[in-house]
């Protein structure tokens, strides 16, 4: 902040730094992952700020379900309440703070023109 008050602008200098501590944070999440098998997702290293989004997009409606309740409990976020528009449910979720700094947002979204999965 400024000394009257303003906001000052972010620097790249900034903004490279919150990007590079979102790295470190993402190389730890897939280190984790693999040891703990979780399921591999879309991982979105943010412009500003240092957050990193994981989104569940597997193909199958109900495995995009249990990838995110799988990622969803390795971490211990808090997911918000489920949100249905227009034929599409989107399940979100934010972590804490990794590393004291890096916010994790998890994504999924399914659609309800999507087929049922085959029952076992």
């Amino acid at each position: 902040m400024g000394n009257d008050g303003s906001v000052s602008p972010v620097t790249r200098a900034e903004q490279a730094a919150w990007q590079r501590g979102a790295h470190h944070v993402l190389g730890q999440l897939l280190e984790r992952a693999a040891t703990e098998d979780l399921p591999p997702i879309l991982w979105t290293v943010h412009s500003a700020g240092a957050a990193l989004t994981g989104e569940c997009s597997a193909p199958d409606l109900s495995q995009r379900r249990e990838d995110f309740s799988a990622w969803l409990a390795a971490l211990g976020g808090t997911a918000e309440p489920e949100h249905a528009s227009h034929g599409m449910t989107r399940l979100v979720a934010r972590t804490e703070p990794l590393d004291g700094l890096v916010t994790v947002d998890l994504v999924a979204s399914t659609f309800d023109d999507e087929p049922a999965p085959p029952a076992t």
